[in-house]
């Protein structure tokens, strides 16, 4: 659960236990249970974002090949919104092979549990990246195949996002 950090005044801009927001002016939250947050001189409110998720694969790699990923959530309203992003990271990628999970990006990361709030503008896009060195979670190479790549975007807990799975042939 996200908490508000503590603070003497309303207008400290601490938002989840620390977290400054990137915007020189102070942040008010006007409508904690319906997600709005607003920034002073914005005028209107920002809505909470339910970003388009796309994901950035190869289609194919050579075994032993780093595989590039990319998870880009855009802002696909015409007013800005506010992403809350859960934990630090907030993406992960997820490989799998014939039904079973071979590889996730987070494993054996640490991951921070802290809120962090991000405003998009309209059509604005955030991007996370990551790269598969094509082993397992075990650290064992993985064999030559056909493989399918997903991106997960964590929100405000428990909430989350993932993309469709894109085909990733792995070639000998």
């Amino acid at each position: 659960m996200c908490r508000l950090g503590r603070s003497s005044s309303p207008r400290s801009g601490v938002v989840s236990g620390g977290l400054r927001p990137a915007a020189a002016a102070p942040l008010l939250v006007t409508g904690l249970l319906a997600g709005v947050v607003a920034f002073p001189g914005a005028g209107q409110a920002a809505g909470r974002c339910d970003p388009a998720l796309s994901l950035r694969a190869p289609s194919s790699a050579s075994a032993g090949q780093t595989v590039r990923l990319a998870l880009v959530a855009r802002n696909r309203f015409v007013r800005p919104c506010v992403l809350h992003l859960g934990g630090r990271p907030p993406h992960d990628f997820v490989v799998v092979r014939r039904g079973r999970t071979v590889w996730t990006w987070r494993h054996g990361r640490a991951v921070r549990d802290v809120l962090d709030l991000r405003t998009l503008a309209p059509g604005e896009a955030v991007e996370f990246a990551g790269e598969w060195d094509q082993k397992d979670l075990e650290g064992n190479p993985v064999p030559p195949g056909t493989y399918f790549v997903y991106g997960v975007l964590y929100l405000e807990p428990p909430e989350f996002r993932r993309t469709r799975p894109a085909r990733l042939v792995v070639r000998p």
